[in-house]
């Protein structure tokens, strides 16, 4: 293996409508690989996230753009002298696998459910909870299926708690919800800290639902919303606020483990940032915003190891929906026992190092 062979390429888009978790994924294998020695090169685009740009200024990245064509990403792998190719998106053309493999060029392809698997590729990645090889894919290609292939950036793996049940205990018991943006100072005993964050940009508006739901069980709480425009902010400062709640709303921020870190529990999208909250030994609510946030959804669910909300889009048209998941909200905001035991559990599940695994097996496609 040459120098030159040790580059890897990833393929991602991003931005404010688009979300930003499959970028924020491949900043994760991108830490992984520098720490290796291997170059990393971004092919892509971003599209209105500041916080992607302030991101990838933060690694040292910048998104080489590319257009949709295969030859176009082709060329640019050939000129870079690219190894491998990681794909990461579900809008990318199919046809693009079919023509880096042509051209000898290996493939891994990041896969959720059956979202990623129009791509061809010696490699597929699955990092979801209770994920399995689908019966489709071709018996001479490695398929990487389940949580202990989660890629977690450093911002995650180094908060992880060595104990994070007994953490949890500890700051549902004294009301000390540690520290971070909006932070009221010491928290009030039996009313805990809640962070709703909806993906890095909140691309489906789920705040505006959610957040209305989450107030109106009327317990006590301080909440914490991450909103990704300006006039989804306003919104939510202007919601009504009960007796003995607090809410504060901020921009993206660069560092959201850390902020989610210093909370007593989270209301989150069902997407990338799951699988850091679990690592965190943080309990979570869960939303299904998108059809394809439904594969990680439904396993998590089952499994026990989040409280679910529900599907974004029963939550806006169905009252009975609404109805459960307030019922719901209003016991993740009360009940401190039950939420340590779901932090205990996640952190339990995700040791953090399923980018090492991942990192191992795509270097291991360059001959």
């Amino acid at each position: 293996m040459t120098n030159d062979d040790r580059r890897v390429g990833v393929r991602c888009d991003g931005g404010l409508r688009m979300g930003v978790g499959h970028i924020l994924r491949q900043l994760a294998l991108a830490e992984e690989f520098r720490d290796r020695g291997v170059g990393v090169t971004l092919l892509g685009r971003v599209e209105g996230s500041p916080l992607v740009d302030r991101l990838l200024a933060a690694h040292d990245l910048a998104m080489v753009p590319v257009v949709e064509e295969p030859a176009a990403l082709l060329t640019e792998v050939r000129r870079r002298r690219l190894g491998v190719v990681v794909l990461d998106g579900y809008q990318l053309p199919a046809d693009l696998g079919v023509a880096l493999r042509t051209a000898g060029v290996p493939v891994a392809a990041m896969v959720d459910g059956s979202f990623g698997l129009h791509q061809d590729a010696d490699l597929y990645v699955d990092q979801n909870f209770g994920a399995v090889r689908p019966a489709t894919v071709p018996a001479d290609r490695r398929f990487l299926a389940g949580i202990e292939y989660a890629l977690l950036r450093d911002v995650v793996r180094s908060r992880r708690p060595a104990t994070a049940g007994a953490v949890r205990s500890v700051r549902a018991a004294t009301g000390d919800s540690g520290t971070g943006a909006a932070d009221s100072g010491v928290a009030t005993p039996g009313r805990p800290r809640l962070l709703c964050v909806f993906g890095g940009t909140d691309a489906y508006d789920a705040a505006r639902t959610v957040v209305p739901l989450l107030l109106g069980t009327g317990a006590p709480m301080e909440v914490l919303v991450v909103a990704g425009r300006e006039e989804v902010a306003a919104d939510l400062a202007a919601l009504l606020l009960r007796p003995g709640q607090r809410l504060d709303v901020v921009p993206p921020v660069d560092d959201l483990p850390g902020l989610a870190a210093g909370c007593d529990g989270v209301v989150s999208a069902a997407g990338t940032s799951v699988w850091e909250f679990l690592c965190l030994g943080l309990p979570t609510a869960l939303v299904a915003v998108t059809a394809n946030q439904r594969v990680g959804y439904d396993a998590v669910l089952d499994a026990g190891l989040v409280a679910p909300v529900g599907l974004l889009d029963d939550l806006r048209a169905d009252p009975a929906a609404r109805d459960a998941a307030s019922e719901l909200l209003g016991r993740f905001a009360s009940d401190a026992t039950w939420r340590v035991g779901l932090g205990a559990r996640g952190a339990a599940l995700v040791d953090g190092d399923g980018r090492v695994r991942v990192a191992d097996a795509i270097l291991g496609l360059i001959g």
